[in-house]
Formats: C-alpha cells, structure tokens, sequence
C-alpha cells in the first residue's frame, strides 16, 4: 500500500487560515463601532460568535468526514467559509456582521478539526507528538500576523478590505488544497450512527483527562483571544496608537508562541508533554499577576508614555510564551485514549472547547469598560482555570493507572 503523505506547509495553511480569519480584523474593531453606529461590547462580540460557530462547525464537519472523508469535508467547508467572508465585507450594520461572522466561523472550523483529523489518521505516538509541536511555531505566527496585516489594511483601506484580503486569501487554500490534498480516511472508518455519538459523548463528559485538556485548550485560548478583542480599545483608545502601530507591536508580543512552540519541539524529546503542559501554566500565571499588579497601580496609561508601554507588553510576552507550550502539548495528548473513534472524538472536544472559548472571550467584551484594569484581573481568572484544567488531568491520570 503505499504511503500517504501530508505537505507539511499545506498542513500549517489549512490550520493556520482559521486564526488569521479570527484576528486579521481586530485592530479595525474602533473603527467598526464608530462606522456601524455600535458599542465597543457588541463588536467585540464577532469575536464571540465566531468561536460559537467555529464550535458548531467542528462538530458537524467531525461528523460528516467519516461520512464523505476528509478531502471533501475540507472542500466544502472551504466553499461555505468564501460565502461567509464575501457577506461579511458587504454587512451593513452590527447585526449582519454578527451573522455572517458565524457562517464564516462554520466554514473555517473545517480546517481545524478534520486536519488534525487527518494527522492523527497518519501518525502515531511520539511522531504526532512532534509534528504537533513543529506545526505549532509556523501556526503561532499567524494569530499575530492577522493584526499586524490587519492593521495596515485597515489604515489604507478601511475595514471592509480586510474581509475581501480573506476571501482571495480563501480561493487560492481552496485550489492548493484541490490539487495536493490526499484522502487519509482509513478504509475501515465506519461513520458514527448518532446512538455511538452520544455513548462517545457520554464517556468524554465523565472522563476527568478530557475536562482537564477542554479547560486548559478553553482557557488557554479563552486569554489569547480575549487578548485580541481587548487589546486595541488598550493600544489605541488608551494609549493612542494607530491601527497598524497596533499590529506591529501585536507581532511583538506574540512571537514568543513562535518561540515556545520550538522549546517544546525541542522539550519533547526529553520531558513527559505533562510536564511541558505544567510548565506553560506556571508561567501564564505570573505573566498575569504581574500584568494585573502594574493595572492596579496605574502604570498602563497614556500618562506613563513608555513605561506605560513596556508595563503591558512584557508581562504579556511572558503569558504568550506559556499559551506556545499548553496548547500544542494538550491538542497532541487529548485524544490518546479515543483512538479508534479519533472522528468522533475530534468532532466533540473540539465542540466542547470552543464553546468555552466562546464563554470566555464573551465574558472578556462583557467586563470591558475601557480601563486597562478588566483585562488582566480577567487573565487572572483565565489561568486559575488552567490550574483547575490541569489538577483535573493529573487526577484523571491518577484513576486510570489506579483502575489498571
């Protein structure tokens, strides 16, 4: 039989569009409530709607890939996230936008879940451990490049442009992925009748290692995306910089994912993914403490000038950095023990997850008040659930050798 390969660079594009699509237009959020006649909360709620669709979506798409497979699921849904973004640069109020957000979020969610489908259809162990965490640094670049683009494409061209940008960007995925993308469905794959969905379902919600991984992948991405949805009310609002200031400085702040995605490729040779996972939330909880203590004494205001600069973005640096080691090292791990119903299960972790991120990015717009303070007391919040995430994965763990 012979071997099926996956391009790794087709790989990092089809995971990687999904983050761009979700971030590419935040530095245009201030301009969005002022030419649609909104409040800063409901726009900051596009972020929201996305993830609630994008939740929606990784379950449908799970399912129907071991229906059709997983080259057309892709197809397909790339097809339905060109409509999305095509209606979202002509949506003419708040609440079109909202509902054309959402049918983008349901196209691109296609290439998340059934991708990492697909690597988990070829590669086992410690080779998808390490693809994981090499996919992770090219795929940490493109939630800060979608800003720093962003943010020049606002500042030319308004923030329409930004969603027509996607929709070209989107023609040329869908006709890379028709031309190199290989079927990788085993052919034993049995679709799931909605009977084993529900039994699989029923054993994750019990299973203390899947609450664990669903908190940390939850909250882990809930502080990234908050971040995003925050952040240019704090840069731009608040501290007075312009839109493409903005995207340059988020490029900054968030390279150290790019830097911790290569430690922990380099890590997992040598420690346990635990103990990387561990790691990553020890520092995201400093990094927020320290952020949550220069809020409360005043420092991050226009007054401080550069200090007031340095006092956000370096705590900052140090909570990406430990986001780079949570997320790879819980995606690669999650699903070890649902390997022969890895659709189904993919299907549904990613459902349960993203519908936290969409909780906790919406709880981000709904203590914004458009004070530096909200964001980090909310980081703080954010990592205690990591914590909780993890002591849930280190007990799951502890029962399961127990039982053996």
């Amino acid at each position: 039989m012979k071997q099926i390969t996956l391009s790794f660079w087709l790989l990092v594009c089809l995971l990687g569009f999904p983050q761009i699509s979700e971030t590419i237009y935040t530095p245009s959020l201030p301009d969005i409530a002022h030419s649609l006649a909104t409040s800063e909360g409901l726009v900051e709620m596009t972020l929201s709607i996305f993830f609630v669709g994008f939740a929606i979506g990784v379950f449908l798409w799970g399912i129907l890939a071991d229906f059709i497979g997983r080259r057309q699921s892709i197809l397909i849904g790339l097809l339905v996230y060109l409509l999305g973004t095509l209606l979202c640069s002509l949506a003419p109020s708040i609440s079109y936008l909202l509902l054309f957000r959402f049918i983008q979020a349901i196209g691109s969610s296609v290439g998340s879940v059934v991708t990492q489908t697909m690597i988990r259809d070829r590669y086992e162990g410690k080779e998808r451990h390490q693809l994981f965490s090499a996919l992770g640094a090219p795929l940490a670049a493109s939630p800060a490049v979608g800003p720093f683009l962003g943010g020049l494409i606002d500042q030319f061209f308004g923030w329409n442009a930004n969603f027509l940008f996607l929709f070209g960007m989107g023609i040329l995925l869908f006709f890379y992925s028709y031309k190199m993308l290989p079927e990788t469905m085993p052919a034993e794959t049995v679709p799931a009748s909605w009977k084993k969905i529900w039994s699989v379902a029923r054993r994750m919600c019990w299973d203390l290692k899947i609450l664990g991984f669903v908190c940390l992948i939850g909250a882990a991405n809930g502080i990234l995306f908050s971040y995003y949805a925050e952040a240019p009310f704090l840069f731009i609002d608040l501290l007075g910089f312009s839109a493409s200031e903005y995207g340059l400085v988020g490029l900054a702040v968030a390279s150290p994912i790019f830097l911790a995605s290569l430690l922990s490729h380099y890590l997992n040779k040598r420690w346990r993914s635990e103990q990387i996972i561990l790691l990553g939330v020890g520092v995201i909880f400093l990094g927020s403490f320290f952020l949550s203590f220069y809020a409360w004494i005043g420092m991050i205001a226009l007054a401080w000038g550069g200090v007031a600069v340095s006092a956000l973005v370096i705590p900052l640096v140090w909570i990406f950095f430990g986001i780079g080691l949570v997320i790879p090292n819980s995606l690669s791990l999650a699903l070890s023990d649902y390997q022969e119903m890895r659709g189904t299960a993919a299907s549904l972790l990613g459902l349960f997850y993203y519908l936290w991120i969409a909780c906790f990015t919406a709880g981000m717009s709904y203590v914004h008040t458009g004070t530096a303070l909200p964001m980090p007391l909310y980081f703080v919040f954010l990592s205690l659930v990591l914590g909780g995430g993890y002591l849930a994965l280190y007990c799951g763990q502890f029962c399961q050798v127990k039982s053996s």
